[in-house]
């Protein structure tokens, strides 16, 4: 999958940062009450481009709340958001927020829609042609090449998740949120869709989305973890180092028994309270000591690294018509070496 008619953001990659975040609503429709309800307390973290980030937790962790502060759709909090050191709300980067259901208009097609799109974001900028390859281009890396003249009231459920995502793309944004994006689709649609997210991040864009219940495949395809319960942040790291972080519990997870399914169990309390001792353990988002060792993508070096042929990006430019993504070959090293053990952590 590739987006080469979309010129490269000519800022640094973007690295989002949140410090001290707080966050209460109130807890009452009585207006004379200052009764309030925190959703957040004080949490921190740091997603980074080149990342894709999941943040999952159990039902009212404050995952979405989390979204939307990040992606400038709520302001009444306190705490700092900063994105390569610049506020937030001071940040020349663009973004998107892709939520968790879609809007298209079911009377229009899928090249009519992304015209419409590529209309309104770029404007006068580029000319009609210029605008007819963008979106042809788009729509051909995506999946799409082939219902370009279908409605999208016909489209299947994870079309309509790649249309949504190539509507984004017109405009290149350097960070990209998801609110539960493989929600509705089947175990293959959302190996597909993880994949494209994926490769998506190894453009060094930040891409951070919300899950709610990951299988162990999906699971090991992210780069970054982030987990909530209660408002706070009870690991922050590479996920298949989960299992080894909880250890600090005295809980192991068993064999053979899926890593997202077992953090999620622990921090809802099925084996007892250790959130606070989670908590502690990661300081609330601030040790960063369990992240996946990542390359260092604005330096020299990495930049070499990423202009050779991978491995990986042939078997995701191809993922559209094989649709079977176990099968893509991890890779490590400069020359894309294959890797034949299927848990290995991938570092391109």
């Amino acid at each position: 999958m590739t987006t080469e008619d979309i010129p490269d953001s000519t800022l640094a990659p973007p690295d989002v940062v949140f410090q001290n975040i707080h966050f209460s609503v109130r807890a009452t429709y009585n207006v004379f009450s200052n009764k309030r309800k925190t959703i957040l307390h004080n949490i921190n973290g740091e997603f980074r481009a080149g990342e894709l980030t999941a943040i999952v937790g159990p039902s009212g962790s404050g995952k979405t709340s989390l979204l939307h502060i990040l992606a400038g759709y709520k302001k009444n909090f306190s705490g700092s958001v900063l994105i390569n050191d610049v506020d937030r709300f001071s940040s020349p980067e663009k973004s998107c927020y892709i939520m968790q259901e879609d809007c298209l208009h079911p009377l229009l097609k899928v090249v009519e829609i992304m015209t419409i799109c590529a209309h309104l974001k770029l404007g006068d900028n580029y000319s009609n042609n210029a605008k007819s390859l963008r979106v042809k281009k788009i729509l051909e890396s995506i999946g799409l090449g082939t219902v370009i003249n279908t409605l999208t009231c016909n489209l299947s459920g994870g079309q309509r998740k790649r249309l949504g995502i190539a509507l984004e793309l017109i405009d290149n944004p350097p960070i990209m949120f998801f609110d539960e994006p493989t929600s509705g689709l089947d175990s293959s649609s959302t190996k597909q869709c993880i994949a494209m997210l994926r490769n998506l991040a190894r453009q060094n864009r930040a891409v951070i989305c919300t899950l709610h219940q990951p299988s162990a495949t999906v699971f090991e395809m992210f780069d970054h973890l982030y987990c909530l319960s209660n408002g706070r942040c009870c690991y922050a790291g590479d996920p298949v180092r989960v299992s080894d972080f909880v250890k600090v519990t005295g809980l192991e997870c068993p064999p053979y028994h899926n890593p997202a399914d077992f953090l999620l169990e622990v921090v809802g309390g099925e084996f007892g309270d250790y959130n606070s001792l989670l908590v502690s353990q990661i300081e609330n988002g601030r040790v960063h000591t369990w992240r996946k060792i990542m390359p260092e993508w604005g330096s020299p070096e990495a930049l070499k690294k990423r202009r050779k042929p991978c491995c990986l990006d042939h078997a995701l430019d191809t993922l559209y018509t094989s649709g079977d993504v176990d099968k893509i070959p991890r890779c490590t090293g400069d020359e894309g070496e294959k890797v034949t053990t299927p848990n290995v952590p991938l570092i391109v």
